[in-house]
């Protein structure tokens, strides 16, 4: 009857909504599946000493200013401790912790945001700057501005911009963006970057710890022969 085949029909349909949701589901899984083992494997292969953290809060009103994580004292976190994400074979900075709010807390400000400034440089030259992101961005991830290049600064788009390890904060050779275009002024050159980093799609990241000391071992010393 006409009634049964549309009883039929609003069943095939719930079915067929429930499978799709399913298989949404499932690539979910397999793609947070896959960053987790490129995380693991930058882990295993860097010389870092690392502490995996997981986002776990975010406000829309300043999305690329601040997250929160999960660690904090309890996994020796301190202030200013580098945050990064891999980003292929390499690391993104992501930003740095700017404050500790407990054993399992604490703050990362984000390199999207004009207060975090990083000392960088354009990859395979000597040309150094200061890099930082842009305050007030709500809708759309903002671009980062690399300041103080000289002006005869000779940057083309596409060309990678890393931190050049000054100041002893950052490490050298992290990612940051790339290229999309130089502005020269009659002092200096500014160039327009895109970040290597999707500020959008933080889940899980790694906060770089101070290096342990390293004890300094006097080799064994040779017996006598007589």
């Amino acid at each position: 009857s006409p009634t049964e085949l549309r009883s039929r029909l609003d069943a095939a349909v719930r079915e067929r909504d429930r499978l799709q949701l399913e298989v949404l589901q499932l690539d979910e899984l397999k793609f947070e599946n896959n960053e987790l083992r490129r995380a693991l494997q930058y882990v295993e292969s860097s010389p870092l000493e690392l502490v995996p953290a997981r986002v776990i809060s975010r406000k829309p009103s300043s999305w690329y200013n601040t997250i929160i994580i999960d660690k904090g004292t309890n996994s020796g976190i301190d202030v200013d401790n580098p945050v990064i994400v891999p980003v292929g074979e390499k690391a993104g900075l992501v930003g740095k912790v700017s404050e500790v709010r407990g054993d399992n807390t604490a703050v990362v400000l984000l390199l999207t945001d004009e207060i975090c400034q990083v000392s960088a440089k354009l990859e395979n030259t000597q040309e150094q700057g200061i890099i930082n992101g842009q305050r007030g961005s709500l809708r759309s991830m903002p671009d980062l501005k690399l300041r103080y290049l000289s002006k005869e600064a000779n940057a083309t788009p596409g060309q990678r911009v890393i931190t050049s390890g000054t100041g002893e904060l950052f490490p050298a050779n992290l990612l940051l963006g790339e290229v999309v275009e130089l502005k020269t002024g009659t002092i200096d050159a500014e160039a327009v970057v895109k970040p290597s980093v999707n500020f959008d799609l933080l889940k899980d990241v790694f906060v770089i710890l101070p290096d342990a000391i390293e004890k300094v071992v006097d080799p064994p010393k040779e017996e006598s022969g007589e």
